[in-house]
């Protein structure tokens, strides 16, 4: 009987000295701080997803809905960059006036959108859009497309002026393809 009485004892605890569910979830929820201070948004997503589903934090659920937030603002900056880039491609392929024009129209829709997409503030995506907003090259991307969308709707030869939009793009490309902070 004493015996068992000593196995029980050391049984209870023993089970005291685990770690506690919010223990797990607290540091489950550090690992997804640093996968998100590191730039890594789809690890910190599915880390503080893993806190979440042991233990309801209102802090964590932020951090959750704000990093899920910032994902799909960072895809929808790149799919705008990529459309940007395959557009560059398409209207120096293009050899009906028709077809540039949808496709210069194209262009400017994308870098009118661009810097207004919607983004969680003060994160790495939302000061990446802010910049924008005041970017000299993003400028002169729409400067040249306007010109060019202009002497396409004249009639006027506009190569001079396709060559100008095709090297603004490039140049814009260069400078603001890779979004720092993120992997």
């Amino acid at each position: 009987m004493k015996k068992l009485m000593v196995i029980l004892f050391s049984m209870l605890l023993l089970a005291g000295c685990g770690t506690s569910k919010a223990d797990e979830a607290a540091d489950l929820a550090n690992q997804a701080d640093q996968h998100y201070n590191s730039g890594d948004l789809q690890s910190a997503e599915a880390v503080y997803q893993k806190s979440l589903d042991m233990a309801e934090v209102p802090e964590v659920r932020k951090k959750l809905t704000t990093t899920q937030n910032e994902i799909t603002a960072l895809d929808a900056v790149r799919k705008s960059l990529n459309e940007l880039k395959s557009s560059k491609l398409e209207i120096l392929q293009a050899t009906e006036p028709a077809d540039q024009l949808e496709v210069t129209k194209r262009i400017e829709t994308i870098v009118t959108d661009l810097p207004n997409i919607t983004a969680p503030e003060s994160t790495g995506i939302a000061y990446y859009l802010e910049k924008l907003r005041n970017d000299t090259d993003l400028f002169m991307v729409q400067t040249n497309v306007g010109l060019y969308i202009n002497f396409l709707q004249t009639g006027i030869s506009g190569e001079d002026s396709l060559s100008k939009l095709s090297d603004s793009i490039d140049i814009f490309l260069k400078e603001h393809s890779t979004i720092s902070n993120y992997k």
